[in-house]
This record gives C-alpha cells, sequence and structure tokens, in this order.
C-alpha cells in the first residue's frame, strides 16, 4: 500500500522506522515545520523530519493542515492510507483523502484518557494497565472506531519517561499491525463505548504543583506521572523545586511530619510528609540545577530543622 505518515516528536519515530523497513511505500512524511529547539534556540528539524531525511522519504512540512497547496499536493500522492502518530489534528478535508482512510496510534487503551496526556495521566490516576490503540480518524478527537489494542502492565514505580517508552516501541507493532490488517482487509472495527470515557487534557504549570496535603500514595503517583518532564514542582523557601522520584515510606514512620514537612534520617535519606503517610525524596531537581540524587542534594544544602515544601 500507498501510505503517508504524520508525525512530530520522538515517540512518532519507531512507527515511522517500521513502516519505512515493510514492504509497503511510505510516499510522503509531514511533520511540523523546523523551529528553535533546546538551550542554544537553534532552528532544528523535528525527530520525525530527521529520520525521514536519513531514509531518504519525501517530507512536507506545511504551516497549515486547511493549506489548499498542502492538500493537493498530499491527494497527487494517491495514499492508499494516512498513518498518523503524535500529530496535530486533521481536518476531515484532509482525513479523508487516502481510499483506505486515515487511522492514529493513541497512547492509552480508549475510551480511556482520551487528550493530550495520556501517558501522563495514566501514571497519576494510578493505573496498573495501559497500553495503546489504533483508530480510525473522525472529526471529535480521539473517539473514531478502534481497529486494534495493545495492553501493558504499569509497575507501581513506573515513570511517565519509561511508559513513554515502552509505549513507544509497542506502539510501533501497533501501528505495523494496523497496517497489515488494513491491507488483508481483516479489520474489525469496534465502536468506543463513550460513557467509559475519561479526560487527559493538555498539562500546565499550576496542574504540576504538589498539593502536600494530598496522600503518600496519591502524590507517588503525580510525581511518577509527571517525571521526567514536565515535572511535578514544590517551592522550597523561594526556590522552585521538581521532584521527579520518589518512593512510599511504610508505617510506622521514623518521624511525625504534616504536609510538606522535611526530615532527614541518616545521611542521605530525605523524607517529606503528606495529608497520610510520607514519601521519600529519591530524586529532585532545584531551580537551575541538574537533577540529584536526594544524597547529592543534601551533601550540599542541609535542610534546617522545621523547612516545609509550600
Amino acid at each position: 500500500m500507498k501510505l503517508v505518515f504524520m508525525g512530530t516528536p520522538d515517540f512518532a519515530v519507531p512507527s515511522l522506522d517500521i513502516l519505512a523497513q515493510s514492504p509497503h511505500d511510505v510516499v510522503a512524511v509531514v511533520t511540523a515545520p523546523d523551529k528553535p529547539r533546546g538551550r542554544g534556540r537553534k532552528v532544528q528539524p523535528t525527530p520525525v523530519k530527521q529520520r525521514a531525511l536519513d531514509l531518504g522519504l519525501r517530507v512536507l512540512q506545511p504551516e497549515s493542515m486547511r493549506d489548499a497547496g498542502f492538500r493537493e499536493e498530499l491527494a497527487s500522492l494517491r495514499p492508499d492510507v494516512i498513518v498518523v502518530v503524535a500529530f496535530r489534528i486533521l481536518p476531515r478535508e484532509v482525513f479523508t483523502i487516502p481510499s483506505g482512510g486515515s487511522f492514529n496510534l493513541h497512547a492509552s487503551l480508549l475510551p480511556r484518557y482520551r487528550g493530550a496526556a495520556p501517558i501522563n495521566w495514566a501514571l497519576i490516576k494510578g493505573e496498573k494497565e495501559t497500553g495503546v490503540t489504533t483508530f480510525f480518524l473522525e472529526e471529535k478527537v480521539d473517539t473514531g472506531n478502534i481497529i486494534l489494542q495493545k495492553r501493558v502492565p504499569v509497575p507501581p514505580d513506573m515513570t511517565a519517561g519509561e511508559l513513554h517508552d515502552v509505549l513507544m516501541r509497542v506502539g510501533a507493532e501497533a501501528v505495523m499491525e494496523t497496517v497489515n490488517r488494513i491491507d488483508a482487509g481483516t479489520v474489525a472495527l469496534q465502536p468506543q463505548d463513550a460513557s467509559q470515557a475519561t479526560p487527559a487534557p493538555k498539562l500546565f504549570r499550576e496542574t504540576c504543583r504538589i498539593d502536600w496535603t494530598k496522600s503518600a500514595d496519591a502524590l507517588h503517583d503525580f510525581i511518577r506521572g509527571l517525571s521526567p518532564y514536565p515535572g511535578a514542582w514544590t517551592m522550597l523557601d523561594s526556590r522552585e523545586m521538581k521532584i521527579l522520584r520518589s518512593k512510599r515510606v511504610e508505617e510506622p514512620l521514623p518521624v511525625a511530619l504534616g504536609p510538606g514537612e522535611l526530615a532527614v534520617t541518616g545521611k542521605e535519606v530525605l523524607l517529606c510528609g503528606t495529608g497520610s503517610g510520607a514519601l521519600e525524596i529519591r530524586e529532585l531537581k532545584a531551580q537551575g540545577s541538574r537533577m540529584m540524587t536526594a544524597g547529592e542534594y543534601l551533601r550540599g544544602h542541609p535542610i534546617e530543622p522545621g523547612a516545609r515544601f509550600q
């Protein structure tokens, strides 16, 4: 089949790779325009564009999906299927171009966690299982008929970064299997049950602030669900701190701690009280500094009695 692949970040690269190595023909790759990235703010291609160039594939970078010239060029390629992985919302006049339809890879078990941040929210909500879904595009985001799903167990200390990497690989397998099913005419569609839908909205700065009055279990899931990016944050004195990894502390606690109250046991164990129980802070990043283990941080920044995260 003739395929057009649409994607932008690292998450989409393995899916592009597996399609490029298949018998199918990737006739074009559509990705976001080059823009300043990283600390130096140098103009750089997206990860998908860079991989497409490495593979010798044609690259299209429209500013808008509604651009008439882009739509004409896309239609002239006569794709059988458009494959979408971590890209922008497509208008109907684009996703209806291919004869075999357009499908998206979503990093959750739809209809759960519809939205921009499914990996983060699955962990924040303490899910013990998640996965990926491929589905045909409809105008309403993340609502189309399901083609296939692959399930993935979620260990209790897995971070969003770790889950991202697992789902990235599993997702590529799902993309390949979906294309093969469409090609073979063996797709069995499953409508989504809207009554089971849960949201996974975009994350904003205030979304990521830690509320230490919540329970230790809830905060552990919150911290790992935002690690390493964008990072759950709090304040210590006037300095922002991102907490990137934590560990539940078993009862009884070595010291009594109120919500946000800090204590050091031994030389390298940093404890923080919550609304119910306590957490050991394992990794953190102070504003303007690199990520450190709690031990590394404590060696240069002693915690005074009465110190508290706010």
